[in-house]
């Protein structure tokens, strides 16, 4: 945490994407300036540039919270900034198959998502992460705050979406399915063969 510039005397809420308005960053924000009056504040940890990272920085000055948010900007490995998360939040208004939240997934952080796009798939419905509905900010905030004060929950859900992305899409899955197909492949020419 301290090499990222973060307390580590306090709980980290991160998110990994590129700053712009179908992330839904505004909203994380928003839900962040809810969460500022308990005892122990969580801390914002924002990884990615775009084109709305200034007015982000605005935001996050505007609602009083600029002290409690990291922007990082970009970084080549995203992997230690997962590590310092007690909680990844994916809020985006739209997503396909989200990398970041597979990303999150294989290191075991507990996961808050907007039910758009693919997350509701990746996060099979909810059983590997807490989904909440988009442009949400008090459903977003309620949720992370429910993880932080759940670590046994958060725990188990970092731990099942973990062992999911590594079955589903981990590289023995993926070298499976490829052997797979072409055993296929190759009995379908046989026969047509003899």
């Amino acid at each position: 945490k301290v090499a990222l510039g973060l307390a580590s005397d306090r709980p980290v809420v991160g998110t990994v994407g590129r700053l712009e308005w179908r992330k839904g960053h505004d909203v994380l924000l928003a839900a962040a300036e809810r969460w500022r009056t308990r005892r122990v504040a969580p801390q914002l940890l924002v990884v990615g540039d775009g084109p709305s990272g200034a007015e982000l920085r605005r935001t996050a000055s505007a609602l009083g919270i600029a002290g409690d948010v990291h922007f990082t900007g970009t970084v080549d490995d995203v992997r230690p900034a997962l590590a310092a998360m007690d909680v990844f939040v994916l809020p985006s208004r739209e997503e396909g198959m989200s990398n970041a939240l597979m990303e999150a997934m294989a290191v075991g952080r507990p996961i808050v998502a907007t039910d758009v796009g693919g997350n509701a798939e990746v996060l099979d419905g909810g059983r590997l992460g807490v989904l909440v509905p988009s442009d949400d900010a008090m459903a977003l905030a309620d949720a992370v705050l429910g993880l932080l004060d759940d670590a046994e929950r958060a725990a188990a859900l970092g731990r099942v979406a973990r062992h999911c992305v590594v079955e589903r899409w981990g590289a023995r899955a993926m070298v499976s399915e490829l052997e797979t197909f072409y055993r296929r492949r190759l009995a379908a020419r046989g026969r047509r063969a003899a």
